[in-house]
């Protein structure tokens, strides 16, 4: 694995006006998975091996349990209930917690989903598959002073590996970054198929989280993982650096700090790659009073761009403060680079998501024609059987906390 050779992380920033605004509906095909008096928010994954199986991991009763749905396409602009799909689940027999990005696909042909799990303050990985009911087992992460929820990824762009995965290396682990004791940075590599575990801080004082970060992998070949988060210090602004446990890598310090004197950030931002090998990841974020600003960033060049969503027409001002996001393409096609960002609209409790690019200042807001409020956060994920289309994990509040998947279509 190469790294990059250095690079000069002057941090240019860009203003883009919102230049392609649109307001349109959007499909709100449902798919109930079967589970009620769900807690918390979901953690949602692709089974990635062309199955179009979307995991889900909630907490329910004590126990962290898994669902898992065939996905059919969507059509624009329906508003439908799915029937005949039917949901498998399982119970992973440890409780705990996750957030909307805590799990994710291995993306091996084995169809696994890995999660890392927050109980009592340590941080405990998992990885299962709800098809055939395997669980391996728990695997301690060696992070014992653990304050929030991880975020995770697969580092490595693995779709034509085939396992076995018990043989895999490094290139094998899923890479997460956590809230750690004094809200210093996490970062920590692992594979509970394998044993592989690699753990690392970052713990200079510019480096303290305010709140959980947002990660994901970059959109290059490196096989780095870009993490963003509202900075602790400068009490306004974004910071963000890209980490790879598995090497001891992170990006150059002090992590370049972004769109300071703007807005007082708070949250989680949700971030996803644009598939466009670029090398930024895009991301949504919101200040203390809902309002949105999508970015895009690479904390290794020091390049960004930014686009405020809130404000427009059609647009709510009231966006939650821990959005979920995916690509909303894949390469080649008409929305390739730009991402999907869905969250709780804050005045209602119904879901809303944007589909953006801030380096071109396309924005469309995608408005639900009649959207049940929810509970806690959304969680979406890429799949790569239907494409361009986006799932995303949600607790029905009017129907007993019921799990439920939404589609949504660029």
């Amino acid at each position: 694995m190469t790294l990059l050779p250095s690079r000069n992380r002057v941090v240019r920033f860009f203003l883009i006006t919102a230049l392609f605004l649109s307001t349109a509906s959007f499909s709100q095909t449902i798919l109930n998975l079967g589970l009620f008096n769900v807690d918390g928010s979901p953690a949602c994954a692709s089974s990635a091996n062309s199955q179009g199986l979307i995991i889900c991991v909630v907490s329910a009763s004590g126990s962290l349990v898994a669902a898992a749905v065939k996905v059919p396409p969507g059509t624009t602009g329906t508003t439908a209930v799915i029937s005949g799909v039917v949901p498998m689940t399982l119970n992973l027999g440890t409780g705990g917690s996750v957030r909307n990005s805590s799990c994710a696909s291995t993306a091996d042909s084995s169809g696994d989903v890995v999660c890392a799990i927050t109980n009592g303050g340590v941080l405990t990985g998992i990885r299962f598959n709800v098809a055939n009911r395997k669980i391996y087992p728990l695997q301690n992460l060696g992070l014992p002073d653990v304050d929030g929820n991880a975020s995770c990824f697969n580092a490595n762009d693995r779709f034509s590996v085939a396992g076995p995965p018990t043989t895999e290396g490094p290139e094998g682990a899923t890479i997460c970054a956590v809230r750690g004791g004094a809200n210093i940075l996490r970062q920590v590599a692992f594979n509970p198929a394998s044993g592989y575990l690699a753990v690392a801080n970052v713990d200079s004082p510019p480096e303290l989280l305010r709140f959980d970060p947002g990660c994901v992998r970059a959109p290059d070949a490196t096989n780095e993982v870009i993490c963003a988060w509202a900075n602790f210090n400068q009490g306004s602004g974004i910071q963000a650096g890209a980490i790879d446990p598995r090497i001891s890598f992170v990006s150059s310090q002090p992590f370049p700090l972004f769109f300071t004197g703007q807005q007082f950030f708070v949250g989680t931002p949700g971030c996803a790659n644009p598939v466009d090998n670029s090398g930024m990841v895009l991301c949504l974020a919101t200040d203390i009073t809902g309002a949105a600003l999508g970015f895009a960033l690479d904390p290794r060049t020091g390049a960004a761009f930014q686009v405020n969503l809130s404000g427009k027409s059609g647009i709510s001002p009231y966006f939650d403060f821990s959005p979920s996001c995916a690509s909303a393409g894949g390469k080649g096609g008409p929305t390739q680079g730009q991402i999907i960002c869905a969250a709780l609209e804050g005045a209602f409790n119904t879901l809303d998501a944007y589909r953006f690019d801030p380096r071109t200042g396309e924005v469309h807001f995608l408005q639900f024609g009649q959207a049940p409020p929810i509970v806690g956060n959304a969680s979406c994920t890429f799949e790569n059987i239907n494409p361009g289309q986006v799932s995303c994990g949600i607790i029905d509040g009017t129907n007993h906390n019921r799990l439920e998947i939404v589609l949504l279509l660029p």
